[in-house]
């Protein structure tokens, strides 16, 4: 139902080819658009870009003056509100799509259920919903990069955290679809469960002038978004292990391959390695005062 309502939203042609991908794991990747590889290059060159242009202007010709206007601060109270919601919609997905794959193998042990969403021996999960959501958390990358013009229009100090944390994950995530791991369907729901509360507490902190915005609050909720991050980085590290048991311990025949696991231990591992630093340095040191997540 929630892909159906999707798809219904976009142009027949490129619906068609997302319906290929979500029922045949053998669609190639170059025929869904923005799964070319210039796709992620050339938006991660203009990010880059970006990032050196756009404060010189802000510096230089406006004078460190933040751009006020009331189609901006709308468009960026909508953007943050419709990233929650999407994120939801993600979460429903691929948790949804992981329940229908263990309810089919009822009946087998806890470990064949297990590897059933985790090696994936069957391809069960190519064949279904998984590649779809997938596609949908990689292209919700794109779009969130305006995360950082909005800091930057709005004269806001940029971190490497912050930049590095986008750029490489639009690239991961093209990486993990170009290389058919489906297993990344875990990580993948579980940042887009933090990104739930995450974005709607960024919309909450564009509310001041409503009974809905409570700095006392907002002060309580900023550490635990943090940690929630830092929860998601390990699970990140540790849960998809388990393809790896199944593969090269079990001898099971699991789809996807070892390099996208490495290069996920790489990029997640500094993601927690930034964000316990962010983490100390804004909360333990700062007692309790953060800035905004990442």
């Amino acid at each position: 139902m929630i892909i159906d309502g999707i798809l219904s939203l976009i142009p027949h042609p490129v619906a068609s080819q997302l319906s290929d991908l979500i029922n045949s794991h053998e669609t190639l990747p170059e025929k869904v658009p923005f799964l070319h590889w210039h796709y992620p290059l050339a938006f991660s060159l203009i990010y880059v870009v970006s990032l050196f242009v756009l404060p010189l202007y802000m510096k230089h010709v406006r004078k460190n003056e933040p751009i006020r206007s009331v189609l901006l601060d709308s468009f960026i109270k909508f953007h943050n509100l419709f990233l929650s919601g999407l994120s939801l919609l993600m979460v429903l997905g691929f948790a949804g799509e992981a329940i229908n794959v263990m309810n089919e193998a009822k009946g087998e042990t806890l470990g064949q259920v297990i590897s059933s969403v985790t090696c994936d021996a069957r391809d069960r999960m190519g064949r279904g919903a998984i590649p779809f959501w997938l596609y949908v958390f990689y292209l919700s990358k794109y779009y969130e990069l305006l995360d950082t013009v909005f800091l930057m229009v709005k004269c806001k100090p940029l971190t490497f955290l912050h930049t590095f944390h986008h750029v490489s994950t639009l690239c991961l995530c093209w990486y993990v679809i170009l290389q058919k791991s489906q297993m990344m369907w875990f990580p993948s729901m579980l940042n887009a469960g933090v990104h739930v509360i995450m974005y709607y507490y960024f919309y909450v902190c564009t509310l001041k002038g409503s009974s809905i915005f409570t700095p006392g609050c907002l002060n309580v909720v900023k550490p635990w978004i943090t940690r929630m991050q830092i929860l998601q980085f390990v699970a990140d590290l540790l849960v998809p292990k388990l393809w790896l048991y199944f593969k090269y311990v079990d001898g099971h025949q699991c789809t996807g391959d070892y390099h996208a696991y490495l290069l996920v231990d790489v990029v997640v591992g500094s993601f927690l390695l930034l964000f316990l630093n962010f983490y100390f340095k804004s909360y333990k040191k700062s007692g309790g005062k953060g800035k905004k997540e990442e």
